[in-house]
């Protein structure tokens, strides 16, 4: 499940983090005996690949994500063979694939407040994929209120009025007091 942020309490970081070993690469030795030439023959077979793997993925920005603000995918990867890798990534809102969310960067009117939203990452190492990285969908909280408008800079009587914009990401309603 999601987490839930509480108003007034510090969103925790949105890093998932799973801890895997590489595996190491190991040639495979064959060893064959000739029995007419009573000689023993080795050969040593190519490393096949190994596939990469995704260690961990964090989301971008950890501390404020809400309706209105893009959140980045920042995979790490690895790959025993030591081939560069690149990732493909597929955003699930909830519970429901994308099909046109597939770069690294939901944009922040793609989900609302309540919305479940995750990241399938999958590393490739340029001869094949890896295992695809599906952590535990985060609960999008509530957006907080902005200001729209900007103070006159000036004063041009004793009087100082000034006329608040705001507006609110989620729909809801503003009071001002």
């Amino acid at each position: 499940q999601g987490e839930k942020i509480s108003p007034g309490q510090d969103p925790p970081s949105h890093a998932a983090t799973l801890n895997r070993e590489a595996p190491q690469p190991q040639p495979e030795i064959v060893t064959s005996l000739s029995e007419e030439e009573n000689e023993v023959t080795e050969a040593v077979n190519p490393v096949k690949n190994n596939p990469p793997s995704v260690l961990s993925v964090a989301l971008n920005p950890p501390d404020r994500i809400y309706r209105g603000v893009d959140i980045t995918a920042i995979p790490e990867g690895v790959d025993a063979d030591g081939d560069q890798v690149s990732f493909q990534y597929q955003w699930v809102i909830n519970g429901e694939a994308s099909p046109t969310e597939n770069s690294a960067v939901l944009k922040g009117d793609r989900y609302k407040r309540g919305d479940k939203v995750s990241v399938k990452v999958t590393p490739f190492d340029g001869e094949g994929p890896g295992e695809v990285y599906n952590p535990l969908p985060i609960t999008i909280p509530n957006a907080p209120p902005k200001f729209t408008s900007s103070p006159p800079m000036e004063f041009k009587s004793l009087t100082y009025t000034y006329y608040v914009r705001a507006e609110d990401a989620d729909g809801d309603p503003i009071r001002f007091s």
